[in-house]
């Protein structure tokens, strides 16, 4: 556990709450492989209300999207065929808006609900692993970069 927690950063989530996500991770990616599945569109928030599981699994989806499964959350089967062909064209993909842009300091910040690819870091020393801000710091977590990506002018 130390050396998955050790990857990234993830100073600032509890021990029992990371035990939590890389388990519920672990059986994400068993489900995948034993399916032979190319990509994954999940209603990630539907996990929150069973009392079995009480989380997202943006960890889990993170881990999927480095080796090359891409993951839509929200169950949105459009936008997983979307980052299919994106996957085949640049090698990695992930789903992103826009949440803050900062054009007085030429910054922005790109984040899904938490949901990310760690593999598209340009530090891998950057990627964190933080409470997920829509869940009230009780359910969730997510997988951010802390470094601000530049606006590109």
């Amino acid at each position: 556990m130390e050396q998955e927690q050790g990857r990234y950063r993830a100073a600032a989530v509890k021990p029992e709450m990371f035990r939590r996500a890389a388990r519920l991770a672990l059986a994400l990616e068993q489900v995948v492989h034993g399916c032979k599945v190319d990509a994954l569109a999940t209603f990630d928030q539907i996990w929150l209300t069973d009392p079995r599981v009480g989380i997202i699994f943006n960890y889990g989806t993170g881990r999927l999207c480095s080796p090359g499964v891409p993951v839509a959350p929200e169950a949105d089967v459009t936008t997983v065929v979307a980052l299919l062909i994106l996957q085949e064209l640049a090698g990695q993909s992930t789903l992103v808006e826009n949440d803050v842009m900062d054009f007085y300091h030429s910054t922005m910040i790109l984040s899904h609900d938490g949901h990310g690819n760690p593999a598209l870091a340009a530090n891998p020393s950057d990627v964190a692993i933080k409470h997920s801000i829509y869940y009230g710091r009780v359910h969730g977590l997510a997988r951010a970069s802390n470094s601000p990506t530049p606006l590109a002018r």
